[in-house]
């Protein structure tokens, strides 16, 4: 599984933690607010699709390989350094 700690809708950094949220085959993205929650949800398949083809790069921890993400950081389970894939 997924999870995006940015805002696919304002590019905010969301804390993992967040409330707002959305689920798609297994892809988990957070929002900063209801308002880009809602946003997301109106126009999901726009968003999912300008994100995937922005770069096509993703990043996962090599200890969970189920969390993946767009950007590079930390796992949010166990806080090592996502490798690029």
């Amino acid at each position: 599984m997924y999870t995006s700690t940015k805002d696919p809708v304002c590019g905010m950094t969301v804390s993992p933690n967040s409330t707002f949220r959305h689920v798609h085959q297994d892809i988990t993205y957070l929002f900063c607010s209801p308002a880009c929650l809602a946003k997301f949800q109106a126009a999901f398949s726009e968003f999912a699709r300008s994100k995937i083809a922005e770069d096509g790069i993703t990043y996962g921890c090599p200890l969970h390989p189920e969390v993946l993400m767009f950007e590079p950081g930390k796992c949010p389970k166990c806080w090592v350094e996502l490798k690029q894939k």
